[in-house]
């Protein structure tokens, strides 16, 4: 597989592109929307052996990291093991943004941030419903005051400027025989070119776009960011030549655990990207 990869990231043959599909998996789940597509023959099978019905990126980079750990997880089904605090943190954050991000493109009046930290409170309480692993220092209070840190750097610098069209945009497409899932945290509109966008989902290669939100422990280097698989894959379907990571950096945890630390907190930064077709 990882040979047919290398061979689909290095060719920009238009050729290897299939029709781009997207799944309202607010209905059914991923897994299904792609296997009622290839029900309706909308979609073609994989021309490869692949254990399910697509590849995404987590797949594919989870092959070309460990073989084994591909197989483990997506082949033989082995059960792994909990989240960590900055995972369940990650999922908690992507719904909070989702959920203001949405009443934005419904033009609702913007939130307080009173309202934005209570509802992080109210879906991490949600979360942690599910079992996850955590150090002893990571408790519920330090989790929300990172969260914290992050949602009101988040809500007096990005939240005002964000134009949202579009918020966890579900795609699949064929990429040389082999349909390909993605999930686009949020499409950034820079000025109101074609104010319909949301309903056609026609989307506009320089006056958009990609958004992904992450957590990480440091600064995605601009090399990284640019050797992405996953901006390379995401931009296939829409066409969007530039892509911004927001990110989310926890820094070091004696800056929340110890009031007056000079140890760097948590901020919040960005790093632009560009794909060309």
């Amino acid at each position: 597989m990882s040979d047919n990869l290398l061979e689909i990231i290095n060719d920009d043959s238009e050729e290897l592109f299939g029709q781009p599909y997207w799944l309202d998996t607010t209905q059914t789940s991923l897994t299904q929307g792609v296997r009622n597509l290839l029900a309706e023959e909308k979609l073609k099978p994989s021309i490869y052996d692949i254990p399910m019905p697509y590849l995404s990126v987590s797949q594919i980079n989870t092959y070309m990291a460990c073989s084994k750990q591909f197989e483990a997880r997506y082949v033989l089904g082995v059960e792994q093991p909990p989240i960590n605090v900055s995972m369940l943190q990650g999922k908690t954050i992507h719904k909070v943004l989702e959920y203001f991000y949405n009443k934005k493109i419904n033009k609702e009046l913007s939130p307080s941030i009173d309202e934005v930290l209570d509802t992080y409170k109210t879906v991490f309480k949600s979360e942690t419903d599910f079992e996850f692993t955590r150090k002893e220092w990571e408790t519920d209070q330090f989790i929300n005051t990172q969260g914290e840190v992050f949602l009101k750097s988040w809500y007096k610098d990005k939240l005002p400027k964000i134009n949202p069209i579009a918020v966890e945009l579900v795609f699949v497409i064929p990429i040389a025989g082999i349909p390909v899932v993605g999930i686009i945290d949020l499409i950034d509109r820079v000025n109101n070119f074609n104010p319909n966008i949301k309903n056609n989902l026609n989307f506009h290669p320089t006056n958009d776009i990609l958004v992904d939100n992450k957590i990480l422990a440091k600064k995605m280097s601009q090399t990284e960011a640019d050797n992405s698989l996953q901006m390379t894959l995401y931009s296939i379907p829409t066409g969007i030549v530039q892509q911004r990571y927001d990110i989310f950096i926890k820094g070091n945890p004696a800056s929340i655990l110890n009031a007056g630390s000079r140890a760097k907190g948590p901020r919040l930064e960005e790093i632009i990207t560009y794909r060309n077709r």
